[in-house]
Order: structure tokens, then sequence, then C-alpha cells
């Protein structure tokens, strides 16, 4: 008898094995922001693959005919997962969603969409990406779709406003939801008023889900994030040499989560401590080949001014064959510098002045930058090429390649301790001691508003 029962047991649950394979094999597959619409006969349950194992995940079913009314979600074989909410939140789901109607009617049949979409920062989250004081426009192409951003958020408690509009439709028609990065919904941010402000509390990308707010609806609508500042952020950076040397200065890229294409500012320079010139008599500074904007261009100012004379350039990136973003954090360019033959450490601004910034759509963005300084010092810090008072691993890495003849010496000058034009191992046992030991030396950076 016992033997029977363990064989009836084996067939169940080889019949249920089949029968849920047979399920997944018959049901089609949600995929991350891909709505799908589907017909729902009377009393009949329609099932779908997923397979997000490291995702939190939000499922939305909709009526869109106005006659299944309540549609329930539910793991196959997981009752306790059944929800007539139409929105079921599940964590890792792998296996088989069933949609039913909630109110079973012998008469009632209708379409519905079903969307899935990853609410949590993982890699499976397909949200667009929302810049930062510019509009980003979306699009309800079917009825009862739910549309996915992200943003970035330093989890420091400052304020995010998250804004849409719509045309034709008024904004009270969508419904916005934001979630943490752990994919959990954030208390009293889900809303169809068409604006909605957190504080994130936790570093990482949130998820804002956008989809209609009662009646399901169609058409394009923009959707806005705005912080304490968005600007776009250009940084001049620091360096410190020995006298009479020449330094590299590079010149930094935030993009603050906006699509840049092109960029322009000013740095003046102090007379005494002037970027240098090329032999054509052109500033020399050169554009980061990595950001891919040929077209880059640099003028000495005043317009005219003779070399010598000059009191800031002008620096122009941009490309005439693309119109691709640059990365976030790129080096735009690099700029040498003369240090003066000085008889004691002494320090001179780069100031940086008119920034502007643009999108690859040509619209200009909200931007700032940060002036620089350049140190000449009787016992520079060996190694720290960047002047700011301390080695780092980045710069071990660049002596070493100086050493090497991979780089020229004269990218960091702060190396060069005996002024001869070359490194060698005993300026990189020096630069090492700085790195464990700290810069004995006293030299100083600085980056400030220009």
């Amino acid at each position: 008898m016992i033997r029977s029962f363990a064989a009836v047991a084996v067939v169940f649950a080889v019949v249920c094995g089949l029968a849920a394979s047979a399920r997944a094999e018959d049901s089609e597959r949600l995929r991350c922001g891909r709505a799908q619409v589907s017909e729902l006969e009377s009393g009949d349950r329609e099932s779908y693959q997923i397979n997000q194992p490291n995702d939190r995940v939000v499922i939305d079913a909709i009526d869109i005919s106005n006659r299944l009314g309540l549609l329930k979600l539910a793991v196959a074989g997981q009752p306790d997962t059944a929800t007539c909410s139409g929105v079921l939140s599940l964590d890792g789901p792998s296996g088989v969603i069933e949609v039913s109607d909630c109110i079973v009617s012998d008469d009632t049949s209708g379409q519905y969409t079903v969307s899935m979409n990853v609410a949590s920062d993982s890699r499976g989250n397909c949200g667009t990406a929302l810049s930062c004081g510019v509009p980003t426009a979306g699009q309800l192409s079917v009825a009862g779709e739910v549309d996915s951003y992200v943003f970035a958020a330093s989890g420091d408690g400052s304020w995010v406003a998250l804004s849409l509009a719509s045309t034709p439709a008024p904004p009270q028609r969508l419904r916005m939801r934001v979630f943490d990065p752990q994919g959990v919904p954030i208390p009293g941010a889900d809303t169809c008023d068409g604006t909605v402000s957190v504080r994130p509390a936790n570093p990482g990308r949130y998820t804002v889900l956008v989809g209609a707010c009662a009646q399901p609806v169609t058409g394009p609508y923009t959707i806005m994030r705005d912080t304490a500042d968005c600007s776009v952020s250009l940084a001049v950076g620091s360096a410190a040499g020995a006298p009479g040397q020449q330094v590299s200065v590079n010149v930094l890229l935030d993009t603050n989560g906006h699509q840049v294409a092109g960029t322009e500012n000013d740095i003046s320079f102090d007379p005494d401590a002037p970027i240098a010139a090329k032999a054509n008599g052109a500033p020399n500074c050169t554009v980061n080949p990595l950001i891919n904007k040929d077209a880059t261009t640099f003028r000495f100012q005043p317009a005219g001014c003779e070399v010598g004379d000059c009191e800031s350039v002008h620096a122009l990136v941009f490309a005439i064959d693309n119109n691709d973003p640059i990365d976030d954090e790129s080096i735009l360019y690099t700029c040498r510098v003369n240090l003066p033959a000085t008889g004691s450490t002494e320090s001179f601004p780069l100031s940086c002045a008119n920034a502007v910034a643009s999108t690859p759509d040509g619209a200009r963005l909200p931007s700032q930058c940060s002036s620089g300084m350049v140190t000449a010092s009787t016992n520079p810090c060996p190694g720290d090429c960047d002047g700011n008072g301390a080695v780092s691993v980045a710069e071990l890495v660049t002596a070493v390649n100086i050493a090497l003849g991979f780089i020229d010496p004269s990218e960091c000058s702060a190396l060069d301790t005996n002024h001869d034009g070359h490194v060698g191992v005993e300026e990189l046992v020096m630069a090492v001691n700085s790195a464990l030991d700290g810069c004995t030396a006293t030299t100083t950076s600085q980056v400030g508003p220009g």
C-alpha cells in the first residue's frame, strides 16, 4: 500500500511537471518594458513565462476593453501570490505568471495589456535614463502599457522633483510610481497628480514607472527630473612642477545625467604662468582622442593677440561627423602650462568661465565650470602629478609608464626630481615613498568656482 501511494505521488509529480512545462512552452515570455496585448475569454487563464532571477519586478495587467474589470495575477502553483489589484511585485521570479478574471462571468471576455518592468537597481532594469533639468519625451503607444525610467541618486537626502506633462491628455490621467534601488515602492510616491518629490535615502538607481492613472490612454508625454543643481560641469584640474618646467592640466566633464555632444569654455591664466603655445602660435592644448571630437579647436584670446600678451584660451569641443554623447567623467582636453622660473613655491590660478554644453539635438544645457591652479615648487612632492598634495595609485601607474618610455616625462614633471628630462628608478622609489608615507613638500592645489 505504501508503495502504491508512493507510485501515485511520483506519477502526480510527473504529470504536474509536464503540465507546468506545457504551460511554459505554450506561454509567451514577459520581457522588461514590452507591453503585450491579449484576449481573455470567460473562465480562461493566460500564462506568461518570466525569468528574472536577480531582479525585483513589477507586473501590471490592465483591462483595455472595459469588460473585464479587475484582473488576477499569480505565480502558477503558488496561490499565496494571487492578487486582484492588477499589480504583482516579485523578487527574483522564474516560472509562469497567470492572468485571469477576478470575477468570473459566463459571457465576459475582452482585451487586456500586461507589462513587466524591473524596479530594482540591477542588470535587468531596462529603464531610460532621466536627464537632469531637461524634459525627456515619452510615448504610450499601446493602451495600458507602462514605461520605465531610472535616475541615479547619491543618497544624501537631497530632494528630487519629478513632473509629467502630456498632450492632449492632462497629466492627471497619468500615474507615476517611484521605487528605491531595492525595488521597494517609496511611500507617498505613487501619484496621479503629475508631480512627485522624493528624498532618496540610499545611493543607487531609482526607478520611475509611468502608465495610465485610471482609464488606459495613449499619446505623447514628457517627464522631467529636477534637483538643486542640474548643471553640466567642466572642471579645470591642477598640477605642480619645478620652476621653469611645463605641466599638463586636464579639463574634465561631469554630465550630471545629461547627454552632452559638445562643450566650450574659456581658461584665463596668469601672465607669469601662461598656457604654452605650439610652434605655429596656437595654444598647446590637445583634445582627448577617446571622445571622438576631431573638430575641436583652441584659440588664444583676445582675438589677434600675440603670444606672450594673450590672457586666455577659448576651447570649442565638437565633431562634424558625429553628435555622439561624450561619456561622463571623460577628460575633454589637456593643456600645457609654462611654470615661471621662480625661486620659491608659488601658485597661479587657471580660471574657468563661459561654460556651454549642448545636447546631440543642439539644445543648450545648464552649465558651470570650476577653476584649477598650477604650482611652481622648489621641492615638489615626488610623483604628485596633479598637485593635490598626495600620490595616488593612478599616478604610480603613470610613473611606471613614463619610466618605461610609454608616456612623455612632461606628463608628470613632479616625477623628474633632478630635472634631467628622464625618470629613473630612484625617482620611482621616491614616488612610491610619497604614496606610502605622504608628501613632505608643501604643495597646494585648489578647485573653486569659476
